[in-house]
């Protein structure tokens, strides 16, 4: 599929919000605890501490685990690169970038970044270049006329840039959201 056709696709709202749970609550969701505090508590006392896990189950708990069940069958159906970009763009770490719209957690993955990155030959990585990307693109520019005229076509060609990497990234998790939503699909008619 090409990538504009997949731009005038429409995402169905319902795999977006199922995408979101599962990456930033489910576990919450389904009582898993964090470790963390025990951690912690054997540190500082030492030994054994009494932080047993919780063994009620309650409805709440078994509807959030036959949900990720299902979007984890579904997941499974789709690529290791689907996979990646779903996990970025709705991920407890996603990130918006001024200029790159909603897909900005996943420019990271995308060709363009990755062939912008390093043809700058920077030795940030890739997440810190683009955060100073966006910020050039949105800042004004100052100084001289001369200065201000060497700033803009530096500017014209990181816009450039940046509306390239948008759009890929938007087609990437386009696409992916897509594949999630057909997966779920083939696998709800091979209930029937």
């Amino acid at each position: 599929m090409k990538l504009l056709a997949l731009a005038q696709l429409a995402i169905d709202p319902r795999a977006e919000a199922d995408l979101r749970w599962f990456y930033t609550w489910s576990r919450g969701d389904m009582g898993l605890r964090s470790s963390h505090p025990a951690m912690v508590a054997r540190l500082q006392v030492g030994g054994r501490t009494g932080g047993a896990p919780i063994m009620d189950i309650d409805e709440r708990r078994l509807e959030a685990a036959t949900r990720a069940r299902h979007i984890t069958r579904a997941l499974d159906l789709l690529s290791d690169s689907q996979v990646r970009v779903l996990r970025a763009a709705y991920g407890p770490y996603a990130r918006e970038l001024p200029g790159l719209g909603q897909a900005a957690p996943v420019a990271p993955l995308t060709n363009s970044a990755m062939h912008a990155h390093a043809a700058s030959h920077t030795d940030r990585c890739i997440e810190e270049w683009l955060v100073r990307l966006c910020d050039r693109v949105q800042s004004g520019i100052k100084g001289t006329r001369a200065e201000r005229r060497a700033c803009e076509a530096t500017r014209a060609t990181d816009r450039l840039t940046v509306r390239e990497i948008a759009a890929e990234s938007d087609a990437l998790l386009r696409q992916a959201v897509l594949a999630f939503a057909s997966a779920r699909r083939a696998l709800g008619a091979r209930k029937k």
